[in-house]
């Protein structure tokens, strides 16, 4: 298989994510890709919080294991201003995921000397257990929407914990499944 220069290409890894790993060849490459500013493209909610969960996971994982497997692009001496919007958009908005759990910890500490903080703790407690609520809903109950909020918020936090953890244990994702979603 060829680019269409004669340069090979090589197939991707069955864990990587293709649409991450596609511009990430390019540049390697040192080709380019482009998008369409007037592209459309609607994509409906998943079914519940569960699925979207689950695929967070996913997709977050898959995203590690591309970035790590195409980790020369963050060399800023042959990539230059590339490799920094890459560990910018991609790897230092994952890294957040690592420090959560120290955002209780802080603010608890500040709560016992600070009133704004201890309103900020009992907030992040309500909310917490909001979408712990709306998590265990299930899939065919409605939950009203400051619930549903929440538990994106829970979700998409616990994900992002979890998908480090499978990274960090080189679990893969290889197996890649549509999120089904409502007609």
């Amino acid at each position: 298989m060829a680019f269409g220069d004669g340069r090979p290409t090589e197939l991707l890894a069955q864990a990587l994510s293709r649409d991450f790993a596609s511009p990430l060849r390019a540049r390697m490459l040192d080709t380019r890709t482009v998008s369409v500013d007037e592209a459309l493209c609607l994509v409906p909610r998943t079914r519940s919080l569960q699925a979207e969960y689950r695929r967070k996971i996913r997709t977050m994982l898959r995203g590690l294991n591309t970035l790590w497997h195409m980790r020369s692009l963050m060399n800023p001496v042959r990539y230059g201003r590339f490799a920094w919007m890459l560990v910018s958009h991609k790897l230092v908005r994952w890294l957040g995921f690592l420090t959560l759990p120290l955002a209780p910890i802080g603010m608890l500490m500040l709560a016992a000397t600070h009133p704004w903080a201890a309103a900020l703790v009992v907030l992040g407690a309500l909310g917490l257990g909001a979408g712990v609520l709306a998590l265990r809903s299930g899939e065919n109950r409605p939950v009203p929407k400051p619930f549903v909020t929440a538990g994106f918020a829970v979700a998409s936090a616990v994900a992002g914990l979890i998908a480090w953890q499978k990274f960090f244990q080189r679990v893969s994702a290889a197996t890649w499944e549509p999120t089904r979603r409502p007609a």
